[in-house]
């Protein structure tokens, strides 16, 4: 056994080979994290950051769209850090419709994400408090489809897992075993509860990701569900306009209005260079500040044209010498003030 400031190696046993596996120190750590002036300005640039989020919150029309798209948006990039290679749009057209084309292998995924997180916002909500319970239901929500369907959703795992590598014993880290995995918990559980003292929140949120990775509870989807932890950790301070928001049918209608966007760019022929430069530089603007809203607008004319108003023009011999009209037909010439009269110059 080796004993580090972040956990203790122990040597184990499993499929036939010694391996040596890693179970980490409660938290919070002892002794407690040496953080600089550098630290702190960090810190508190991140928490002044947060409480801008949370202020616009109040100024908003409704929260219920922001909530609708940001919960989409964090469930998409989750998941392709895991290599899903979905988009917002199929994301959508799942949704809504469960449009043919759409990769559902990916889309899936992504899908159980955003059902998961919303999982642990509603039971929060309800007063649930963030614990092993909870995290094992988001997890079975997490895994209830798709890759890691077989894994044992909403257990902890009861064999030995590893990253890296074919096998334990030759993998890049091991995990606490099995039978010590309670005893990593348990500890990581009363953490989350502030015990046995109060953390603040972002260093919290930052440790405890780091922790659930290190002990890596289940068989699969233990990435995704540690990034989920840190928005629940951030919910439960921030947290009350945040879960409070209801998806409401603003947010389904606004969708709806994206996905025909989407539908209508996908119809769209295609737009060389040189169509393009004509389409935008036919109608970049209706008006000053407002911009065209849509592909059809810009197409149209800039201006209406209107017929040309007949001006007088000097025949040739007038006064000033200078000729026009009948030698230049259909040219107006420049005009100029003279003694208070406008005379053709």
């Amino acid at each position: 056994m080796t004993t580090e400031r972040g956990g203790t190696w122990v040597v184990s046993s499993t499929v036939g080979e010694t391996i040596r596996a890693f179970l980490p120190s409660p938290l919070p750590p002892s002794p407690p994290l040496d953080l600089g002036a550098s630290d702190y300005d960090l810190l508190d640039r991140a928490n002044r950051a947060i409480g801008r989020l949370d202020g616009s919150l109040a100024v908003l029309p409704g929260t219920s769209l922001f909530v609708y798209m940001y919960v989409r948006k964090e469930a998409l990039l989750s998941s392709q850090i895991e290599g899903t290679q979905s988009s917002m749009s199929d994301l959508l057209l799942h949704e809504v419709s469960g449009a043919p084309g759409v990769p559902m292998n990916g889309v899936l995924e992504v899908s159980n994400y955003v059902a998961a997180m919303q999982h642990g916002l509603d039971r929060m909500r309800g007063g649930f408090p963030l614990s092993l319970r909870l995290i094992r239901e988001i997890h079975e929500v997490l895994l209830r489809d798709g890759r890691g369907s077989t894994q044992s959703p909403g257990e902890f795992r009861v064999s030995q897992n590893w990253i890296g590598g074919s096998r334990p014993g030759n993998a890049t880290y091991v995990p606490p075993p099995s039978d010590r995995l309670m005893a990593c918990l348990d500890p990581f559980e009363k953490f989350l509860h502030d015990q046995p003292q109060r953390t603040p929140l972002l260093i919290k949120a930052a440790l405890a990701h780091a922790q659930f990775e290190s002990i890596h509870p289940f068989l699969d989807g233990n990435g995704r569900l540690g990034r989920l932890l840190i928005t629940l950790l951030l919910c439960t301070d921030f947290g009350p306009k945040l879960t409070g928001a209801r998806f409401s049918k603003q947010a389904v209608d606004t969708a709806r209005r994206l996905l025909a966007m989407f539908e209508a760019d996908r119809s769209l022929r295609a737009v060389t260079p040189t169509r393009a430069h004509g389409l935008f530089g036919s109608r970049p603007v209706d008006r000053p500040g407002h911009v065209a809203r849509t592909h059809r607008q810009a197409a149209r004319p800039a201006v209406h044209l209107r017929p040309l108003r007949r001006h007088p023009l000097r025949r040739s011999g007038a006064a000033g010498g200078m000729t026009g009209g009948d030698e230049n037909p259909g040219r107006l010439q420049p005009t100029r003030k003279l003694g208070g009269t406008r005379s053709m110059a």
